[in-house]
């Protein structure tokens, strides 16, 4: 996958997972000491939380990508935050009574201002 044809964080997620795929590494095969452990890594490919800057960076190094590819990379990360800083999204809904925010709006994503 092109990382300039990422539109959202599931497309984000798969990409990455595909990457990792296609270097033959398995979640095992990262670890804390290189900046992103095989948890962080399994939630950066199931979509469970997009990343910030220095674990991605982490996670393309041990995939081995650097230079241009690194950068295109970090700039869909960019586009997908700017994105959610627009407001609301389709799939915002109003929170319910009696919700907790941590449930509402679980894995990183910011609330939406209403």
């Amino acid at each position: 996958m092109n990382p300039e044809d990422v539109r959202d964080q599931t497309t984000f997620a798969k990409g990455l997972d595909r990457l990792r795929r296609q270097r033959g590494l398995r979640y095992a095969d990262f670890n804390a000491r290189q900046g992103v452990g095989r948890s962080t890594a399994s939630d950066m490919c199931t979509g469970r939380v997009l990343p910030n800057e220095e674990s991605l960076e982490a996670f393309l190094r041990v995939c081995g990508v650097s230079g241009a590819g690194a950068s295109s990379w970090l700039a869909a990360r960019r586009r997908l935050v700017a994105g959610r800083t627009t407001g609301l999204t389709s799939s915002a809904s109003p929170p319910r009574a009696g919700q907790p925010a941590a449930v509402r709006w679980a894995h990183g994503s910011a609330p939406p201002i209403w």
